[in-house]
């Protein structure tokens, strides 16, 4: 248990680092370009695995105090989040739902690595989720880094008499194509299923709604969609582990999950102070960030410039939105002289050996 604790805390240490270091590079970079994004990605693993508890108000401390060095020094400031963040009630084991109901199959001779297969799934998931896959390798023991090296969960499907396995966080595939004429029936079951299942610890829905992909999604690749797509309820961990004796357990390290939700704050030239907006699209950001610039918005950019932020005085209400046509771009990847000059600042600011 004291090793357990010792790894935490060292964790936490470790990624309140991290937020340090991505502001002290930020403070180099932001000295030579118009626009500067960064992601501080990490405060979203505190949150996870501790809410509103001390760690997380540290890493938000550590954001507050970065900020106030852009402010002082006249930046115009976007602070935004693609989601928000909820305690939960329960963790929902899809797969093992799955199971229960008849839709997944395991074959028989894999039983005994069923509990480290699973365990191993979620491991990998959430550590790529998080972006902690370095971190983890240097707290992790030597014990359980073999055993990350075990089987995976798709290897121990009986594909041929499953009709359905979930990834985790509401996606959920067919083992059949949409030609298969089983395919509808099939996915109407497991619908059905799921629209009346309830999380038994707070009694609410474990889904909010349950669409068909072509429901939510369009274009050309919508046959890699997941078949079936759950809006999991705030309240509710969806993960894909079968290890698990029962479909739901308490919250055990995973204290908080995403919501739909979450934050934007804008403050600089223009913007009128104290100002709540309506309710917004994440989409609505890239444009009104290239209005605020005072570029024009290409045609085919989703999202619409969110004129609420500006004062009634100020031209950025005032003079119209103009746009430009579609910008075509063809990635051709860095160049090695610009990594390599990166790298060499990066080694000056210590981040590289």
């Amino acid at each position: 248990m004291k090793n357990n604790k010792r790894r935490s805390a060292a964790a936490v240490e470790s990624i309140l680092d991290l937020i340090e270091m991505k502001f002290g590079v930020a403070k180099e970079i932001e000295k030579e370009v118009d626009f500067f994004h960064m992601s501080i990605f990490y405060v979203n693993v505190l949150q996870h695995f501790f809410y509103d508890a001390k760690p997380t108000k540290r890493g938000w401390k550590i954001i507050d105090d970065n900020i106030e060095y852009f402010i002082e020094r006249d930046c115009n400031l976007v602070l935004m989040s693609d989601h928000g963040i909820a305690r939960i009630s329960a963790i929902f084991y899809v797969n093992k739902w799955l199971l229960e109901k008849g839709f997944l199959r395991i074959r028989s001779e894999a039983g005994g690595n069923l509990g480290i297969s699973s365990f191993v799934e979620s491991l990998r998931s959430a550590a790529g989720r998080l972006e902690l896959i370095g971190i983890l390798s240097k707290l992790m023991p030597e014990s359980l880094k073999k055993r990350v090296a075990g089987p995976s969960l798709l290897d121990l499907v009986d594909w041929e008499k499953s009709l359905a396995i979930a990834t985790g966080q509401g996606s959920i595939y067919l083992t059949v194509d949409e030609a298969h004429p089983d395919y509808e029936k099939n996915r109407n079951l497991v619908i059905d299923e799921l629209r009346l299942l309830k999380n038994p610890i707070s009694g609410n829905n474990v889904a909010k709604a349950v669409y068909r992909k072509e429901e939510i999604y369009h274009g050309d690749f919508l046959s890699l969609a997941p078949d079936i797509v759950f809006d999991q309820a705030d309240d509710i961990y969806a993960v894909s582990a079968l290890h698990p004796k029962s479909v739901f357990s308490p919250p055990k390290a995973w204290d908080a999950e995403n919501i739909r939700n979450g934050i934007f704050l804008a403050y600089g030239e223009g913007i009128l102070r104290g100002n709540k907006l309506r309710t917004i699209s994440i989409v609505d950001i890239a444009p009104t960030i290239l209005h605020w610039l005072g570029i024009p918005i290409p045609e085919d950019m989703d999202g619409e410039v969110i004129l609420d932020i500006f004062s009634e005085d100020s031209h950025l209400r005032n003079r119209g939105i103009e746009y430009q046509k579609a910008i075509n771009v063809i990635y051709k990847g860095y160049s090695m002289g610009y990594d390599e000059e990166m790298a060499q600042r990066l080694r000056g600011l210590g981040y590289l050996a």
